[in-house]
């Protein structure tokens, strides 16, 4: 998402106009801060599991929330999630993560069969 969009999307969430899954979560953790997709998932009626977990990840690509900490429930590992209020962080963070999704999807690549020539480039963007 662009900072433009990121801008737009927090000025509706702080003047009411959105009303969207999106809007909803982010609404929740600003009220709950360091509450769980599970807290989400309990507290909140009407959404699915994955469709809470896909609006927290866009949340977080966009930078607007971020992870403070994990515990270990007796099922998984479990994120405690924030409001970002700081522009600058906000920003970094969405750098951050998109970078790291890219550097995860090249190292999935990178496990396939494929060219010398492929996996050089990879290995190139990799190290970028």
């Amino acid at each position: 998402m662009t900072k433009c969009s990121t801008e737009a999307f927090l000025k509706g969430i702080n003047n009411g106009t959105f009303n969207s899954q999106k809007s909803k979560i982010y609404a929740y953790i600003k009220r709950n801060p360091n509450h769980t997709i599970e807290d989400i998932k309990f507290f909140s009626t009407g959404m699915r599991e994955s469709s809470i977990t896909a609006r927290v990840s866009d949340l977080l690509d966009m930078g607007v929330i971020k992870i403070t900490g994990q515990f270990e429930s007796k099922v998984s590992k479990v994120s405690k999630l924030v409001i970002v209020t700081d522009p600058k962080e906000i920003e970094q963070l969405a750098k951050d993560r998109n970078r790291s999704k890219k550097n995860h999807a090249i190292k999935r690549l990178l496990k396939e069969d494929i060219s010398d020539e492929t996996r050089d480039v990879l290995l190139t963007e990799l190290s970028a």
